[in-house]
């Protein structure tokens, strides 16, 4: 169940790098994130850190020393879209549409249950909205995109 209401985008996006930064600093990878446009959605503030956490999570585990995540929101006509982007060990093509299927971990070194994308995926959908995954191959870095219906935006001041 989803607690909905107005919910600033740039601020949740802010407040999850911000409270996520001392691990990317222990790790010694950059963490930066480009929020231009303030812009609005319905939907339950706590579940979406919770998304956020998780997908930002996923890049730093991803990303070797000295490398970089982004994060990044711009709104279309319709809808809220957020990207993250990491330069880390990228997924398999024929990988893209697995990563959300719950215990599917491509590292299986890696620390993890394998659910995080999948409740990123459950929650992002229960939103009305959808996320993606996308990469060139190992080695090349990934992009997860979350889509949101948008309720209103606007420049930051």
């Amino acid at each position: 169940d989803l607690d909905a209401s107005a919910v600033d985008v740039g601020e949740v996006v802010a407040a999850t790098v911000d409270s996520i930064r001392p691990q990317f600093t222990a790790k010694g990878v950059d963490i930066d994130f480009d929020l231009p446009l303030a812009a609005t959605v319905i939907g339950d503030r706590d579940r979406l850190v919770q998304v956020l956490t998780n997908v930002i999570g996923n890049a730093l585990t991803h990303t070797p020393a000295h490398g970089t995540v982004k994060v990044a929101a711009a709104r279309t006509e319709r809808a809220v879209v957020i990207s993250v982007t990491d330069t880390g060990s990228g997924i398999p093509q024929d990988q893209l549409d697995t990563v959300f299927d719950r215990y599917t971990r491509l590292d299986h070194g890696q620390a993890g249950t394998g659910i995080g994308l999948n409740i990123a995926r459950t929650v992002v959908a229960a939103h009305g909205g959808t996320i993606t995954a996308d990469s060139a191959g190992p080695g090349t870095g990934s992009t997860f995109t979350i889509e949101l219906p948008g309720v209103s935006a606007g420049h930051l001041s």
